[in-house]
């Protein structure tokens, strides 16, 4: 099967990090998750159903996405938007949310897969700018994460 892409077919969302609680709490990032349900736009690639064989929980290196890749076209159609909570797997399906834990120091955010990546082996996800932000891995560039697929 070949799928190819088409650069006619582009999605967006109008949702940014401004409108969402700079609070770890996972109440917070649960209240989050019903805010991008609820402010899809017809255009936004739904969430996915995860079939049997996707883990629920992983842990790895997580890195973030640098300035450059702002205002690029995602793997989902998507234009990636570093202020927004996003990140990228090689394999989970686009739409899946994902609470993914800063094992250092056990700072928490809720992110939507958007995007393909990374492309080092050793990691395991490519975070958005806000994302890392939220969860204080800026500096390190690489953080030690768990991951929990939580839609």
């Amino acid at each position: 099967m070949s799928i190819g892409c088409t650069s006619s077919l582009r999605f967006s969302s109008n949702l940014s990090s401004s409108q969402f609680s700079t609070s770890s709490s996972l109440h917070n990032n649960f209240q989050n998750i019903q805010f991008l349900r609820n402010n899809r736009t017809d255009n936004e690639i739904p969430s996915t159903i995860l079939p049997d064989s996707i883990p629920t929980s992983f842990q790895g290196l997580a890195s973030y996405y640098g300035n450059q890749f702002h205002g690029r076209m995602t793997s989902n159609g998507e234009i990636f938007d570093q202020t927004r909570f996003t990140a990228a797997h090689r394999s989970l399906p686009f739409g899946t949310f994902l609470l993914v834990t800063n094992l250092k120091n056990n700072a928490s955010v809720v992110v939507r897969i958007n995007d393909r990546g990374p492309f080092k082996m050793e990691r395991v996800l490519d975070l958005s700018h806000a994302a890392a932000e939220e969860l204080d891995m800026l500096r390190e560039g690489v953080q030690e994460v768990t991951v929990k697929v939580i839609e």
